[in-house]
């Protein structure tokens, strides 16, 4: 302890201490005498402190030789590294970029020569300020730290080198001393990585494989510990690797002994990503633009009091609007997807320069794929803003499927080994993090219920409900599951299936019968195995995750994809694979030990001093048979001590026979993936079955939406689909198809080879498998080929087509949330001097009265919670609710009362403004008629389906015929009118004959929602939808007060607010059916 007080003493500028400190016996030699004094002095300053320096670390090595347990429990090694290396590193660094702070120098004079004495003066102080860093501290300091573990395995009779030498971590051993020796090996091993970190980054270099060496030991050693992940990370950080910096993170806060300070390095990484990110997508959008590309564009034109002007507003689409409306054909999409990107395969095919495509589309996979992480790890807030925060996740997720889906189709696979299995921990991560969050969220949700008024027994009964929930979190998960936990088990699973579908493809073209040849097991299958078993060993440990399965999917967004049907086929194609193993090899699973791995590692390392003359007494000394292989899977290996897969024990296998331990570990992948798929089978409920005499599996669970599922639709639009048709399109049409019939041929001559494939001799059953794997690698290529060529003709017509839509207000829907959210919005758009018409449909007002009913209980799956995320009001942050459910229900339900008693108020008053809307679009001046027939729903339709449908009754066009040439020609009227087209009220006039001429069309209708899924399918039928705040602020509208607005004499209104709560007329409302 005095040695520390008096190292910390000094540690101080040497100007402000150089006097207490007495001269050196060698100060006055002549070596000494030619430096400058401000030299010597430092010297002086520094030879007091390393004498201190070498002192502690003597008495701190001589205790860790000693007693491990004490070293433990007392945190010796890192007070050795704290006080001996890290301080004095910290406190001389900064005097390397600015040595005036070690108050030696004298200030430099203002003259040019006194400039450049003092430049000179401050150059050979950094110099030997960085040789002390250098070789005092970091090479001195690495020689006694690599003496010292040397030591500690000499003393302790523990050998790491045996014991790693393999890449896996050491076996499980019950001895205290030999784990409080990995303890102690391990923090060495970290301080010596951060001696060679602090060279590199004092060098200025960016090679840090020194560095990397010793944490991966470390982090090998004892796989539990977080320490050695987080150190990884900051290398990754060092080197712009932000995907593996991420990874690194994440199992830093999923190991058994968290890092502490890993999660705010891991949010501030998601903001740094998110901001290049951006940048990066920003410059590639540019990069990818192409001239007359399909682009959707709004003109919004907004009309004046004055009669014969008007004020005209062209916005941009990237200000407008908020999602990407580019949208293309079912089956092309599906095809796009299965091979790569088509907008990255056009631009590289324009700028000739392939090869890149693979670098791009890793890039932006990176980027979407942590961009979706980023938001599952950060967007966690109060059930409030939940909706709101991840209701951009869907489409970051789709985009890095896409993305992952066209680097897994490359030939070969640009993924690793290693880079698969990160993707899927880090699904893992954020999968278990979110079901940590529902299992909170319910039980404050039980709490708060049992907290409030709702009688002894009900309190009673959710008491002993919470105390379930605290017992047994996970039960029940269908009912607990947020959607937080949906999203992230949906992205999970979707990046599962499509490495199923990938897997399921290359197992047909691997032939299990002839295993010395290359075509055993495919090359990318090879890549995909370990990340197949990883994955289906997470899904047997942890069911509750995916069953029953997440319901969250957008059926607008790609990929489309039925996961069971996938994974089924995978299964299929693997069982069809092992059944055709010929003299499969007889595998045991055993648990290594300490002994068996030193055992291996000296008869590996005698067989290598040997040569081809191996020793007769090796058997004897290892007492292992020379028959016996063993090996180990990679998947294992990596996983160890994540949280997630701590049930997952890194296991040997021993095997014997010529197989090679690369051979023998897929084959045993493969076999557990099949004990997978009979799990599967067998769970209850169970989500597959078995075919026995076909042989296949099949899913059981219904799919929400295929991979290729058909569109329904009208004759008339198969008919303009079909009109439209350009003539590459129609090109690339007849390649598929050809490429599907040959592919048909194919299986035919298949299974005519099936039938006929006994009646040769086994020369010519290889010939007709070589000839059928020929055969369909043709077809594929074929098939990959016609799609890269209709994406080059696509690009060079000047690409898909754009619309352009003209938008002129009058007809104004609001959604039954711009009620909710802000009523004065509303009243702005219903005011005399407006110009627009606002549109009430009858299912809005339904939705509002049902809302504003008193005789309805507060439920998890009520609709209160699915208009909780449009209480965006400022003012409702504040005492109105304090994040109670409660209070939201009770906010919702006076807003809903509010609203309906200014429309009831403006009815009354006969206000031209305001029009109730039928489904079937007619429009009345009174809302004394508010049920329909079946609430004015089709069969299957919900009520946004029914909004829609009350928009689309203004903006019917008349059938129209578009040529191939992008022009517009009425179908009606091309005999009397050709350069003429109706639609609506408005008449269109024909164009100049341009390629891929974009269409135009005009609305003079809007919907106003703050609803994301019915903007988006509003979009899609090309109705403009806006949220309400936005629009009222673009029409310059004058504010106007509810209160004021709705003021009647009581013989012309309804009774106020309070008179309606006392009176009870809210409970004879009736239910939206």
């Amino acid at each position: 302890m005095q040695i520390d007080s008096a190292l910390n003493a000094l540690m101080v500028p040497p100007g402000q201490c150089i006097s207490h400190i007495p001269p050196l016996p060698d100060e006055q030699s002549e070596n000494k005498l030619q430096m400058p004094e401000s030299e010597r002095l430092f010297l002086r300053w520094w030879a007091t402190l390393e004498n201190l320096r070498s002192s502690l670390m003597v008495n701190y090595e001589r205790v860790i030789l000693e007693d491990l347990d004490f070293c433990n429990a007392a945190q010796i090694e890192q007070g050795m590294w704290k006080s001996v290396f890290y301080t004095v590193l910290e406190f001389l660094r900064p005097w390397i970029a600015n040595p005036y702070l070690t108050g030696l120098l004298p200030k430099p004079e203002e003259s040019e020569s006194g400039q450049a004495v003092a430049a000179a003066a401050c150059s050979r102080m950094i110099k030997l300020i960085r040789k002390v860093c250098l070789e005092d501290v970091i090479r001195v300091g690495e020689h006694r730290l690599t003496g010292l573990l040397n030591r500690l395995q000499a003393i302790r009779h523990i050998h790491l080198d045996c014991v790693l030498s393999e890449g896996r971590p050491p076996p499980e051993s019950g001895s205290r001393t030999c784990r409080l020796m990995y303890i102690s090996a391990q923090k060495l091993m970290l301080y010596l990585g951060d001696l060679a970190r602090y060279e590199e980054i004092i060098n200025g270099g960016q090679n840090f494989g020194k560095a990397r060496s010793w944490y991966q030991k470390a982090q090998l050693l004892i796989p539990k510990s977080g320490k050695p992940y987080n150190q990884l990370a900051l290398l990754a950080i060092y080197t712009s690797r932000h995907f593996d910096a991420m990874c690194y993170y994440m199992r830093s806060l999923a190991a058994s002994n968290p890092f502490p300070t890993a999660s705010q390095s891991l949010s501030a990484l998601f903001n740094e990503v998110h901001t290049h990110g951006a940048e990066f997508l920003r410059k590639g959008n540019r990069s990818l633009t192409v001239p007359n590309a399909a682009a959707r564009t709004e003109a919004w034109k907004k009309s004046k009091k004055i009669v014969g002007t008007a004020n005209s507003l062209s916005l941009p689409s990237d200000e407008l609007l908020d999602d990407e409306n580019e949208e293309e054909g079912e089956e092309a999409q599906a095809d796009a997807e299965e091979y790569a990107n088509m907008s990255l395969i056009e631009v590289c095919s324009r700028v000739g320069k392939m090869a890149y495509f693979d670098i791009l589309l890793t890039k932006l996979f990176g980027l979407h794929f942590m961009h979706a992480h980023g938001q599952l790890f950060t967007k966690i807030g109060a059930l409030l803003f939940l909706l709101q925060r991840m209701e951009t996740f869907p489409e970051v997720a789709s985009m890095a499927l896409q993305a992952l889906s066209g680097l897994l189709a490359q030939r070969p696979c640009p993924l690793s080994e290693d880079r698969l299995c990160q993707i899927l921990m880090v699904n893992m991560f954020n999968l278990d993090r979110a079901a940590i969050f529902t299992a909170q969220s319910a039980v404050s949700m039980v709490a708060a219920i049992g907290r409030s008024k709702i009688g002894a027994a009900e309190v009673s009964r959710r008491q002993q409900q919470q105390q379930l929930l605290q017992r047994k979190p996970k039960v029940e998960s269908e009912t607990l599951r947020s959607v937080h936990h949906d999203h992230a088990a949906r992205f999970a699973l979707d990046t599962f299936s499509l490495i199923c579908r990938r897997a399921a493809k290359l197992f047909t073209e691997s032939r299990a019968e002839s295993r010395t040849s290359g075509d055993w097991l495919h090359p990318d299958l090879r890549i995909l195995l370990p990340a197949l078993r990883l994955w289906t060993e997470w899904m047997i440990l942890h069911p509750e995750h995916w069953s029953p399965p997440p319901n969250h999917r957008d059926p607008t967004l790609h990929p489309r994809l039925d996961d069971w049907r996938l994974v089924a086929e995978m299964c299929t194609h693997a069982a069809q694979w092992f059944a055709g193993v010929k003299s499969a090899p007889s595998v045991k699973e055993i648990t290594p030990t300490t002994a068996l791995v030193v055992q291996l590692h000296l008869r590996k390392h005698r067989a290598e001093a040997d040569g081809d003359h191996p020793d007769a007494t090796a058997e004897l000394v290892n007492r292992i048979p020379a028959f016996l292989k063993y090996t180990t899977l990679f998947e294992e290996t990596v996983c160890a001590g994540f949280k997630p897969m701590l049930d997952l024990i890194p296991k040997m296998y021993q095997y014997s026979g010529d197989w090679d331990a690369e051979s023998v570990a897929h084959y045993i992948r493969i076999e557990k993936i099949l004990l997978f798929g009979d799990f599967l089978c067998g769970i209850e409920p169970p989500v597959l079955s078995y075919d026995v005499d076909k042989a296949i599996y099949e899913p059981v669970v219904e799919c929400e939406s295929c991979e290729q599922a058909p569109i329904k639709k009208s004759p008339s639009c198969h008919q303009s689909d079909s009109e439209s048709l350009t003539g590459s399109d129609a090109e690339s049409e007849v390649d598929v198809q050809s490429g599907g019939k040959s592919a048909t041929a194919a299986l035919k001559a298949e299974k005519e080879e099936g039938i006929e494939e006994n009646e040769g001799g086994e020369e010519i059953c290889a010939l007709r498998r070589r000839r059928a794997v020929l055969r369909s690698q043709l077809t594929e290529a074929r098939r990959l080929e016609a799609w890269r060529q209709q994406a080059v003709r696509q690009a060079a017509a000047g690409g898909p087509r754009g619309i352009e839509i003209e938008v002129r207000p009058i007809y104004i829907l609001p959604d039954t949330n711009c009620y909710i959210d802000w009523l004065e919005g509303v009243a702005r758009l219903t005011q005399t001097s407006s110009n627009y018409t606002v549109l009430v449909p009858i299912v809005v007002f339904n939705e509002l009265d049902y809302l504003a009913s008193q005789d309805r209980a507060f439920a998890f799956n009520s609709i209160e919670i699915a208009f909780a995320q449009y209480l965006t009001n400022p003012s409702s942050t504040s005492s109105e609710f304090n994040g109670s459910s409660g209070g939201r229900a009770n906010l919702i339900q006076e807003r809903a009362k509010a609203a309906i008693a200014f429309l009831e108020g403006e009815f009354n008053r006969r206000n031209p403004r305001l029009r109730a809307l039928t489904a079937k679009g007619s429009m009345l001046e009174t809302i004394a008629y508010r049920n329909e027939a079946n609430g004015g729903k089709q069969p299957g339709q919900i009520n946004d389906d029914v909004i829609l449908t009350c928009c689309r009754r203004f903006c019917k066009e008349v059938l129209t015929q578009i040529s191939a040439e992008g022009n517009l020609v009425s179908t009606a009227e091309s005999k009397r009118f050709p350069f003429l087209i109706v639609i609506g009220q408005t008449v269109l006039k024909n164009v100049v004959k341009v390629p891929n001429q974009p269409m135009r069309v005009t609305r003079e209708v809007v919907l106003l929602t703050s609803d994301r899924n019915l903007r988006l399918k509003a979009l899609s039928l090309n109705i403009p939808a806006r949220p309400l705040r936005p629009f009222v602020e673009w029409s310059s509208l004058k504010p106007v007060a509810v209160s004021a607005v709705s003021s009647l004499s009581s013989n012309d209104v309804d009774p106020p607010l309070s008179a309606h709560t006392s009176s009870g007329r809210w409970k004879n409302r009736k239910h939206p059916k």
